[in-house]
């Protein structure tokens, strides 16, 4: 099964497989593919984590606050004991994309230097995180009773006008979020609206059957606008690490050369996000609910009769 509403289930079981075959999936890596690559297993099961809480946000309001509350909770908290091993990777990533494209005259010691620094860093938050008692075990032990929580929510709190109203909430936010930073583009308020791009993103792709040519093509521009952002991001923190060092970097006569060239390529991140954020959010968020409510509710319909059809001939 993907991510993504199933057209012969009912929405609320297609719901809770959607949520079943992440966290099953975060408990694999959890449990098996992280004897043979840690980084990237952790990296997948948080990545589950993220569509869960995504699946979270969309039906909240069946769920109610306190048991939202409770799912978004465990759910951000087991991706939080993890966080430690992916940022030190994003670092080393990021500074690699900054050595590809830098046409500043940065010299090799100073690259060095930087990849030396933040290897160690990636090694020793792997360390903490893999060789610290029970911190995988806990987190793989949260999932298997989170799974079954899950199974037992009722099936009539997960319908239609659940996510239609879940969606409506992510898509306001981010909305507002886009406006907020092109008022005051600081990295908290890119960051802030990242994360709710990143959740529209998630929900269209779980909404994409409903007209799969259309919300395909819409959920790729998301995509790509989440990417700038993410990537803006990835570049404001790795400046802040930077700035935060002891006086042999930060005293470095490269050091200059290297912010200068970061400022440049958020620059350009920022302008690309503006432009796209502009098409994405084009519509308030009233006519944007109606119109993908229009789309669900033909696609129930079409549900409807087909397997009224199929009834019939049997």
């Amino acid at each position: 099964m993907s991510y993504r509403l199933q057209s012969k289930e009912s929405i609320s079981k297609s719901i809770k497989q959607i949520i079943d075959e992440q966290i099953n999936s975060a408990i694999h890596q959890l449990a098996v593919e992280i004897q043979s690559n840690p980084e990237e297993a952790i990296h997948e099961a948080r990545k589950c984590f993220k569509k869960i809480r995504a699946v979270l946000r969309m039906v909240r309001d069946g769920l109610g606050k306190e048991s939202y509350k409770q799912e978004n909770a465990c759910f951000r908290e087991a991706g939080r004991s993890l966080s430690g091993v992916r940022d030190a990777q994003v670092m080393l990533n990021t500074l690699a994309l900054l050595r590809e494209h830098s046409t500043a005259s940065i010299s090799s010691d100073f690259w060095q230097e930087l990849e030396h620094l933040l290897a160690t860093y990636a090694h020793l938050a792997g360390q903490k995180v893999l060789e610290t008692e029970n911190i995988v075990a806990s987190v793989v032990a949260t999932l298997k009773l989170a799974r079954e929580r899950v199974g037992n929510w009722p099936d009539n709190a997960l319908k239609g006008s659940v996510l239609q109203s879940g969606l409506k909430r992510v898509y306001r936010r981010g909305y507002e979020g886009f406006n907020q930073a092109m008022a005051q583009p600081t990295s908290e308020n890119l960051h802030e609206w990242r994360k709710r791009v990143k959740y529209l993103w998630y929900h269209l792709r779980i909404l994409k059957p409903i007209w799969p040519n259309p919300m395909g093509v819409f959920s790729k521009e998301v995509h790509q606008l989440a990417d700038y952002l993410g990537e803006d991001h990835d570049l404001a923190v790795f400046r802040q690490l930077l700035t935060g060092q002891p006086k042999p970097i930060t005293d470095h006569p490269s050091l200059a050369a290297l912010l200068d060239c970061l400022q440049v390529q958020r620059a350009q991140l920022q302008l690309s996000a503006e432009s796209l954020g502009h098409r994405v959010y084009a519509e308030s968020p009233k006519p944007f609910i109606q119109r993908l409510g229009a789309y669900r509710q033909t696609w129930q319909a079409d549900r409807k009769n087909k397997l009224n059809s199929k009834e019939t001939k049997e």
